[in-house]
């Protein structure tokens, strides 16, 4: 199995691919969160914990992909009416 975190590939080992949608279902917990006002609560707190994992098993064209996405999210936060 190939990681960028090097781990050894035990039972908790992820997958490029795995890592990569699982970040990214957490990117979208994450705005969910923040679209009802949840930022700065455990919550947030415990999202952010769970995405170490995920990215550091990512590739670098995964986390390519993801920064696109969080950026996106981001930007559509930005432009939505108040």
């Amino acid at each position: 199995m190939v990681r960028r975190d090097g781990a050894d590939g035990g039972a908790d080992a992820m997958t490029h691919d795995e890592a990569e949608r699982e970040y990214a279902r957490l990117l979208h917990e994450m705005q969910d969160l923040f679209d009802r006002g949840g930022a700065d609560t455990p919550e947030h707190d415990a999202i952010c914990d769970a995405m170490d994992r995920p990215w550091r098993a990512m590739s670098p064209e995964g986390i390519a992909r993801t920064d696109r996405l969080s950026a996106a999210l981001y930007e559509r936060d930005a432009t939505a009416p108040l």
